[in-house]
């Protein structure tokens, strides 16, 4: 394990409509840990992570074969716990076999996983209609902005969302 000069920098996401101490729901006591040795084991996992509160639920992802995927979920009883894990460990150090510092941060919730399924689909249901080789990096990137805010559009406002989706989506 090497110790990162970068231990500063601020984990992604970070829900807060809960006051950090409370209990908060489940999303936002559930970490994800990636980046991880994949000969590290749960209790391994557990004592590094204890320090910080008290742990409902560990779960280090494995491949069928039963070696480690390199990444976990884990859940503290407390959100004040969560959060000072990820400030502290996030961006700390590098172990062993990983290519990056380890990453702490919340779990996806299931609203984030569904909305990047829905962006996922919906942008390679567009992109189908156009020659990917002649639209450089740039193009693609805006095109892919201009969708997302469309289907943002569809769910705030169904009737003029949908409009300009079939206005941009018609050849």
């Amino acid at each position: 394990m090497k110790s990162t000069s970068d231990a500063a920098t601020p984990a992604p996401s970070t829900p807060s409509s809960e006051q950090d101490g409370g209990l908060g729901p489940v999303e936002e006591r559930k970490l994800f840990i990636g980046m991880l040795s994949k000969t590290m084991k749960e209790d391994d996992l557990r004592e590094m992570f204890l320090p910080f509160g008290s742990i409902e639920e560990l779960t280090i992802l494995r491949n069928p074969d039963g070696t480690s995927k390199g990444c976990s979920f884990l859940k503290f009883t407390q959100r004040s716990a969560a959060l000072n894990a990820i400030n502290a460990m996030h961006n700390s150090r590098i172990m062993e076999g990983a290519s990056s510092p380890l990453v702490v941060k919340f779990a996806d919730t299931e609203k984030d996983k569904m909305m990047r399924r829905m962006n996922n689909s919906a942008v390679g249901l567009f992109y189908t209609g156009f020659p990917t080789t002649a639209m450089n990096n740039v193009n693609q990137y805006m095109y892919q902005q201009v969708i997302s805010y469309l289907l943002m559009c569809c769910f705030t406002t169904p009737l003029w969302g949908c409009i300009l989706l079939m206005c941009v989506a018609s050849p």
